[in-house]
């Protein structure tokens, strides 16, 4: 529940609608394009000729290179999605002409790029969200089934977003829910029923409360409650707190109270707040509702938020909350930065200091301007681990550049395992390169750990391939060759379960091989259960079986509950299978109606005996 307070408490409700899908194409894109095309889009197509105005945001940038023919057009898309990296017009034309294809077949260009293995991730995964967005409009069904039965979770999770976003624009709420809330394509995520809450609040804010108690899981019900209260908040605070005064239950009551906290500073309004907050002393909710200030003040001057964040805060997060105001004061004006220190930030909280700062810096030049700043080696150091950490993300390239330069300041290790996973999105080779200039043996390693993070998930035997010559050439270092293997069978496993078993069985250390084969054996029965207990009982101990399927069981409950409960059953000892199975029945009650449960239930492979006695127990 706290997670999703933060949620609230930092915005997140209704980002959906505007920032992530306008991410998928660049504001430099939408100010090029626009100057492009003008008034001339307005008086040759009317109003709303979507179609029309990406073909001629097509013809602009490409003027005379772009065929007719779809298929030769994805022959351009191909080209452009090979690269390593698309800057410039170049990027332009792609983002321009994947919408342009996505509205003329989004199902086509979808099961191209998913089959497509020579496209560099991340563009193939903005071709792939671009054509459910397409989908979730016309085909919303199909779009959320696709998107269900993607392996990686982060791409899942991305995908989702473009699609309900799209969803909340074009339908009803009735409609949202019908498609989000039922059959099997229920979605569990916290922050998913927030988001649908706000939605009806929006829309039916007279209903809204009904409809949660009506159709929303027992378990999200307060969560879906306190999304619907913020988006009341928004519209009409008055009424917000009356409804907060009449919430039922004091844990949901607090957490009411910080919505109202949240949605008075959002608000802007420090003399409502100061009145609001005044009323009790420093609580977690009070806490909570400041990360909204310190993360985003909305104009309201620096040294007011900070002064009102020292008033109010709790002693225990008044210097974490203050400090990214002062980050903010430190990327305005970078001149300042050694006096911020030195006055306001504690000598412990230097480092978190400078990660917040590095976040908040955007640009290279803000970057020097804020680096020249320091007089302090041990600062200057601290600040240019956290930054090229910060930019490793959205810059790979940039910031591997960054790290070789000034090797002998580096000393964060997850900073470079993230250059080396984000580059070999780009392709295994630049990673490599770059993974075979680092000069300290333990940040080298933490690259090709990086490496093979993201490699096995693209290209397995190639991964492989490499991976049997790194260790032939390393022989003696048992326990990273390990290591690796470990991480290289895990990736594999989130895509390929079936796949990532043949390598397992590779291994040669009797040991080692089932430590590995534990980590893919949820996958390999979320992928086909029947062939995954055949195998366990081909390659496990009989004295083992009962701990094997009890550890199996636990770990899907809360993903595949119907799974779960067929694991269970393979359990000999029965006194510890009623009891998992309640474990997991108890789980899966809380956020699913008795009517579902009992019709999947039906459909798993158990005896009918099995069956009643579990229905019986709902």
């Amino acid at each position: 529940m706290r997670a999703m307070l933060l949620l609230l408490g930092c915005g997140v409700g209704w980002w959906l609608h505007s920032s992530f899908v306008s991410e998928l194409v660049s504001v430099e894109s939408a100010e090029i394009v626009s100057a492009s095309i003008g008034e001339a889009a307005e008086a040759q197509h009317p109003v709303g000729d979507e179609q029309s105005l990406r073909r001629q945001m097509l013809e602009v940038l490409y003027a005379e290179e772009l065929p007719v023919n779809y298929r030769e057009q994805l022959d351009v898309l191909q080209t452009l999605a090979e690269q390593n990296s698309l800057r410039g017009r170049e990027r332009l034309k792609f983002d321009a002409l994947i919408r342009y294809l996505a509205d003329q077949d989004p199902v086509g260009l979808y099961a191209w790029a998913e089959s497509n293995g020579d496209l560099h991730a991340p563009y193939r995964d903005a071709i792939l969200t671009e054509a459910l967005r397409v989908m979730a409009v016309r085909e919303p069904l199909s779009a959320l089934k696709r998107v269900q039965a993607m392996h990686s979770y982060w791409h899942r999770k991305i995908a989702y977003q473009a699609v309900f976003a799209e969803m909340m624009m074009e339908f009803s709420p009735d409609r949202v829910l019908d498609l989000t809330l039922d059959g099997d394509l229920a979605i569990f995520e916290q922050f998913r029923y927030v988001d649908i809450a706000l939605l009806i609040a929006k829309e039916q804010p007279d209903r809204v409360f009904d409809i949660i108690d009506e159709r929303f899981p027992v378990l999200r019900q307060n969560d879906a409650r306190l999304g619907a209260l913020l988006a009341i908040a928004e519209e009409d605070f008055e009424r917000a707190e009356a409804i907060a005064a009449g919430m039922a239950g004091d844990e949901l009551a607090l957490q009411a109270q910080q919505v109202l906290y949240v949605q008075i500073l959002k608000n802007g309004d420090f003399s409502k707040a100061d009145e609001l907050f005044a009323q009790s002393g420093p609580s977690e909710e009070k806490d909570n509702a400041l990360n909204t200030l310190a993360y985003d003040p909305r104009g309201a001057p620096l040294e007011q938020s900070i002064a009102f964040i020292k008033k109010y805060a709790s002693p225990a997060a008044r210097a974490g909350l203050t400090e990214f105001l002062y980050a903010q004061s430190v990327v305005d004006a970078p001149e300042t930065i050694v006096e911020v220190l030195e006055q306001e930030i504690r000598p412990e909280d230097h480092n978190r200091f400078f990660n917040s700062l590095a976040w908040r810096v955007r640009d290279a030049g803000a970057f020097e301007q804020t680096y020249a700043a320091l007089e302090s080696s041990e600062f200057r150091s601290a600040f240019l681990n956290q930054y090229i950490s910060s930019i490793s993300y959205s810059a790979p390239s940039d910031a591997a550049e960054l790290f070789l330069k000034n090797q002998s300041e580096m000393t964060f290790s997850d900073g470079v395992h993230q250059i080396a996973t984000q580059l070999a999105k780009y392709g295994a080779d630049k990673s490599l390169e770059f993974a075979a200039q680092i000069q300290d043996e333990g940040l080298q390693k933490k690259a090709l750990e990086g490496v093979v993070d993201e490699w096995f998930g693209q290209n397995p035997e190639a991964a492989w391939n490499w991976l049997v010559e790194q260790q032939a050439a390393n022989p003696d270092d048992v326990q990273f060759n390990q290591e690796l293997q470990r991480r290289a069978i895990r990736a594999l496993g989130e895509n390929d379960a079936l796949g990532a078993i043949e390598f397992v069985e590779a291994i040669e250390n009797p040991e080692f091989q089932a430590s590995v084969r534990q980590g893919v054996l949820p996958s390999l029965f979320q992928e086909d259960p029947e062939g995954a207990m055949t195998y366990i009982e081909e390659v496990t101990a009989p004295a083992s079986l009962d701990a094997t399927y009890q550890s199996l069981a636990k770990r899907i409950a809360y993903s595949t509950p119907d799974l779960a409960l067929l694991a269970a059953f393979r359990v000999k000892d029965q006194a510890q299978v009623a009891k998992l199975s309640q474990q997991i029945l108890k789980g899966w009650s809380a956020r699913r109606s008795s009517a579902y449960i009992v019709e999947k239930l039906q459909q798993i492979d158990l005896s009918e005996a099995q069956k009643s006695a579990l229905i019986d127990s709902l």
